[in-house]
């Protein structure tokens, strides 16, 4: 079957977009009234988002090394990019400081994309094609170093940063 997917090349896509999903309850109050937060308010919603969805993701990650069943893959491969949707989705939301946002909209941005590479390489091993998945993934590589700049440059302590082991 060729080379395996490149699991490191997943899991940086995914977990560098600091994707994550936190609980309604975790909302923040500028979040819920539509005031701008503060930049520490962003940092502290971002990096608990990342760390909830490093939560999720780590147990899928390592069913993803373990797995030569191309399914078993792609559904794998979909399942991260669901529990990374939902932060993204709401990073889209939060107001930062007008001087962050340009970088948080382009943070977003990236992670959107991020995502949709990794449901695009599942279609590919949805099709037995391995190949195109593994240039897939590859190709998220440059987004990667664009999405740690971003996170580390606004201040993120979990978003951006490398997962222990990878």
């Amino acid at each position: 079957m060729g080379r395996g997917l490149p699991t490191v090349v997943i899991v940086f896509a995914l977990f560098s977009a600091g994707c994550g999903e936190q609980n309604e309850s975790d909302t923040t109050a500028s979040e819920t009234t539509g005031a701008t937060m503060t930049r520490g308010e962003v940092i502290a919603a971002g990096d608990a988002a990342c760390t909830e969805y490093r939560r999720k993701a780590t147990p899928l990650v390592d069913q993803l090394r373990n797995s030569s069943d191309h399914g078993e893959r792609a559904g794998l491969l979909r399942q991260l990019a669901s529990a990374a949707e939902p932060s993204v989705q709401r990073l889209a939301t939060v107001l930062p400081p007008p001087d962050g946002r340009q970088a948080l909209d382009d943070y977003v941005l990236l992670g959107g994309e991020q995502i949709v590479v990794v449901r695009r390489a599942a279609d590919q091993l949805d099709e037995g094609d391995e190949a195109s998945a593994w240039a897939l993934l590859g190709s998220a590589l440059e987004n990667v170093a664009k999405l740690r700049g971003l996170a580390e440059g606004y201040g993120f302590k979990v978003c951006g940063s490398e997962l222990d082991g990878s």
